[in-house]
């Protein structure tokens, strides 16, 4: 197929000729190919053009007269050569000169290669305005002004001519626009290549070109890791033939090799913040003081180079302090007519454990250290903290390490380092260091009694002192439950969510008498706190009844509704102010605003009310929505009065554990859970299933958004039954009346059509002008749901308005009118 000159159409098929085949077309004579005589004639003619216009380049590079003087002897191509090009050069300039002979060699070697041209005038046109065009761009940027003292005219006469009309007319600026529009025109004219095709032609080649140069920009990045590698493996040689060297001359003749001290500290000193160094590490089972720091140096030339790199520093579990047989608790104090249970009922701490290997522990740093390497990760573990079930592995990452990447490594650093399940805190509270947690080969236990003779619980005043356990460095954790004000704790089935909850109660018997605390315990399962039946802080026996239970909670409202109007009418905010107060203070405040009778039986000291729930979930499947209301107004309201709520759950889904139950218990207890579903949903973030079980819990504490890793106190079946028979030997049961005639189910039970107290009752309100149920529940001596049932029996008869929150209702009739009314209806 052949082509025409300056043609843009598409290709045709094989086989197919154009109009111009017939020129190119291939006869055979005696099977040899012979092209025709216009093809042959052709190919001349553009042979004799490209060698006239090779012959006039050379003369015009080579020649320099004019024609005001003789051809000179120094042009290659002779006198010939030299008038030619100096004419040429008179008409065009030099710049129009090479335009012309680039446009003559073009045309010759079209011709050379068999092509045909058309429109033969309109590229003539085309190359006369291209000649002219560069003619009078070169008299504009060398000609204008006299500025070219040459033998010839910038650009020649036409160039002259017409750029000083343009320059005249048009300006500088305008003349070259001008000029340069014909200098364009005239490309199209010549090549047919019109504005889009060149756009696109060029954005290809700019696109090409920045493909090139990020290519370029890659490679060169990659040269430079490259030889950050190499400079890696330089620095990892010469650490080895320093080792090498080291290990020689150690063998030839002993030297002091370098050292790098690995640093091992007690948590008691973690605590005090002190440090100190000592020669050499104590044989494993030795005695080792408790107020030293040891120093382990160990032989390591390979760390010589890193001067940099810091030293691990290890922080063994914080030791237990010294105990003597003569050195008494908190139980060995006297509350009035009440002892406190002593704390030689609890049995002694366990012997301590050995304590860890410090060279294992290294091992393992360097362990977590490869495996983090292995998948690309640069860090550095700088510090562990041994506890009495995990040891915390701290890790410095390098700089531009994302803490998400370490995040999700959680089960392959647990197949690296063959631990049962590890857990990730990323980052760590209060520092710029990720957690690695890892189980412990041997499992220490928490004692309760090692924890109230812990500095911890001695040096701070607890209102209701909760011992937990201890954190992952083997530190106290004790909680004050006034501070919390209420506790949410989850966990599956044997997790140690029930020993935590007998902890607590054991806790509070250690350290409060039946007179500074109360306790209202509900059992669903009937089993778990049946051994605190009967004990002197009870308000009722343990609740069983799942339908007794409203009733408890209903009661316990009411009490707190009873308590805020005595904190009002004692001008008080809290159950705090309100003991300090003393008696003669109290009847100074309320002697003006109560009757004798009131004032007689107006308390002078408030007891706390702890109410404990083993399990929410069958409660709440139970109770239903009054339940879950009175576990809510208690839970909002009934701090400031000294009632605090410990929930726990073994099924912590959010049909149990609801949005409002939860946003008023700040302060949660997860033990080990099945999902990741289960730790957001009491936690409201993932961690939970992640434990090891057996007392392993995750603590929130009141007013903090960081999670504590604890361990729990353990308390065993003969420590509870010793501490309960002490207790019941102090003092004996005395239940209250009011709680305990509460009717079981009271939601579901229709009411009575006329209560034998309604009349006392009316009586009373109308006396007073005061709709309340917690006035009713002071003079009637009644509970809050009958209370609250006399004052809705009013409301249906027209005594008393409508409901209104908090205030009181207000009352219609007056003690005349309601007589005069009763008897107009008996006569």
């Amino acid at each position: 197929m052949c082509e025409d000159y300056g043609a843009t159409r598409p290709a045709r098929r094989p086989g197919r000729h154009c109009d111009g085949c017939e020129a190119a077309t291939r006869h055979t004579r005696n099977g040899i190919h012979v092209r025709d005589t216009r093809t042959l004639l052709s190919e001349l003619i553009g042979f004799l053009t490209l060698m006239v216009a090779l012959f006039l380049f050379v003369a015009t590079l080579t020649g320099g007269g004019s024609l005001a003087v003789p051809p000179r002897d120094g042009n290659f191509c002779g006198p010939v050569g030299e008038w030619i090009v100096v004419f040429m050069r008179e008409l065009l300039g030099l710049t129009g000169t090479l335009g012309a002979v680039l446009l003559l060699g073009s045309f010759g070697v079209v011709l050379s290669g068999k092509k045909t041209v058309r429109m033969p005038a309109v590229r003539v046109a085309g190359a006369v305005l291209f000649c002219v065009a560069l003619a009078v761009i070169e008299h504009l940027l060398r000609g204008r002004g006299g500025a070219y003292e040459g033998p010839f005219i910038a650009g020649g006469a036409f160039g002259r001519w017409l750029g000083t009309f343009a320059d005249e007319y048009l300006g500088f600026s305008g003349a070259f626009l001008a000029t340069g529009a014909v200098f364009v025109i005239a490309v199209v004219l010549i090549t047919d290549v019109f504005f889009a095709p060149s756009e696109s032609y060029f954005l290809r080649t700019t696109r090409a070109a920045g493909r090139g140069f990020m290519s370029c920009a890659r490679g060169g990045l990659v040269f430079l890791r490259g030889l950050g590698r190499l400079k890696s493996v330089r620095a990892s040689l010469a650490a080895l033939t320093a080792k090498v060297a080291a290990l020689f001359r150690r063998t030839t003749a002993p030297a002091a090799p370098a050292r790098t001290p690995l640093k091992v500290m007690t948590g008691r000193e973690k605590e005090a913040g002190s440090r100190a160094e000592v020669p050499d590490l104590p044989a494993a089972g030795g005695e080792e003081d408790a107020e030293d720091i040891e120093t382990i140096e160990e032989e390591d030339e390979a760390d010589a180079p890193a001067a940099e790199k810091a030293p691990l520093t290890i922080r063994l579990g914080a030791d237990s302090e010294p105990r003597s047989s003569s050195k008494k608790g908190a139980g060995s104090q006297k509350r009035g007519g009440y002892t406190l249970p002593s704390i030689e009922l609890l049995d002694p701490p366990p012997p301590p454990s050995a304590a860890q290997n410090p060279e294992q522990l290294k091992q393992i740093a360097q362990k977590i250290e490869e495996t983090l390497q292995s998948f690309k990760i640069d860090g550095q573990v700088v510090e562990v903290q041994c506890g009495p079930v995990i040891t915390q592995y701290e890790i410095l990452l390098a700089p531009g390490i994302k803490v998400h990447r370490i995040s999700n490594l959680a089960n392959e650093l647990a197949m690296s380092l063959k631990a049962r399940r590890i857990r990730i805190v990323a980052p760590v509270p209060g520092k710029n260091t990720v957690g690695i947690e890892v189980p412990n080969p041997q499992r220490a236990i928490v004692g309760l009694r090692e924890l109230l003779q812990s500095d911890s619980y001695r040096a701070n005043r607890h209102e209701i002192p909760l011992l937990l356990g201890k954190d992952g460095a083997g530190h106290p954790v004790i909680s004050d439950l006034t501070m919390m004000p209420h506790v949410l704790i989850a966990g599956a089935t044997g997790s140690g969510k029930s020993v935590c909850l007998n902890a607590c109660i054991i806790t509070c018997l250690m350290t409060r008498s039946p007179e500074e605390l109360k306790m209202i315990l509900v059992d669903p399962k009937m089993v778990e706190l049946s051994d605190f039946a009967d004990i002197p802080h009870l308000l009722c026996p343990v609740v069983t009844d799942m339908k007794k239970a409203p009733a408890a909670l209903a009661w316990l409202t009411g009490k707190m509704e009873e308590r805020y109007e005595i904190l009002s009418q004692a001008a008080v905010r809290n159950i705090v102010a309100f003991n300090k107060l003393g008696k003669k203070e109290i009847l100074s405040r309320i002697e003006d605003k109560l009757t004798d009778i009131e004032i007689e039986k107006f308390p002078s000291f408030l007891p706390y009310i702890v109410l404990i729930v083993d399990e929410l979930a069958d409660l709440m499947m139970t109770g239903g929505k009054d339940a879950e209301a009175f576990i809510i107004r208690l839970a909002q309201k009934s701090r400031a009065v000294g009632i605090h709520v410990i929930l726990a759950t073994q099924r912590p889904s959010v049909d149990v554990i609801t949005g409002l139950i939860k946003s008023n218990m700040p302060c949660r207890i997860s033990f080990q859970v099945s999902s990741k579903v289960d730790s957001r949903t009491i936690l409201d973030r993932n961690g939970a299933e992640a434990l090891l079980g057996r007392g392993d819990m995750l603590f929130l504490p009141p007013g903090a958004s960081d999670l504590r890793r604890v361990q729990s106190c353990f308390v065993s079946d003969k420590e509870i039954r010793a501490v309960v028979d002490f207790v019941k030997s102090q003092a004996e049961a005395e239940f209250d009346q009011e709680l305990q005639n509460e009717p079981g189910g009271s939601s579901d039970e229709p009411p009575s059509e006329r209560d034998n107290l309604y009349d006392e009752a009316v009586r009373i309100v109308l006396e007073t002008q005061r709709g309340s149920a917690t006035l009713l529940q002071r003079r009637l001596e009644v509970g809050y749901t009958r209370a609250s049932r006399l004052i809705d029996m009013m409301a249906e008869e027209g005594i008393l308005g409508p409901f209104k929150g908090s205030k009181a209702r207000e009352v219609y009739y007056t003690l005349e009118e309601w007589e005069s009314k009763k008897a107009k209806a008996e006569g």
